[in-house]
């Protein structure tokens, strides 16, 4: 073993994922007045979230301030998505942004879940 001896194992852990999505500041405006109507999705490995029924009115800085939880297992389903869709009265819905963040690193890396995190926010 030798220098392998401090890498973690790779079984598989089941975990509860919770997601706060506190808000967005300067989105692409979708809409022809614009404005966008933006709502969250968010995706790990089969599970998916749209929160599509509550979509923001006319808002390009959303407050969203929701926490989602998500069933996983790592290291099969450790591709966090969340996506900010502008919702449409006709027709599709407009990807305005997405981000990915790979759970699994954060998981074994010694600064676990506040990696990146503030410790306060202001909205």
């Amino acid at each position: 073993m030798g220098m392998f001896q401090s890498i973690p194992h790779n079984d598989p852990i089941n975990v509860l994922v919770r997601v706060y999505v506190v808000r967005a500041t300067d989105l692409h405006p979708a809409d022809i007045n614009g404005k966008a109507d933006p709502y969250v999705v968010i995706k790990l490995g089969r599970s998916e979230v749209k929160d599509k029924e509550n979509y923001i009115s006319k808002q390009l800085n959303p407050v969203f301030g929701k926490s989602f939880d998500i069933e996983a297992t790592f290291p099969m389903e450790s591709m966090l998505t969340v996506s900010v869709y502008d919702w449409d009265l006709v027709g599709t819905d407009d990807l305005i942004g997405e981000t990915k963040i790979d759970l699994e690193n954060r998981f074994y890396s010694k600064y676990r879940a506040t990696c990146g995190i503030s410790s306060n926010y202001s909205v």
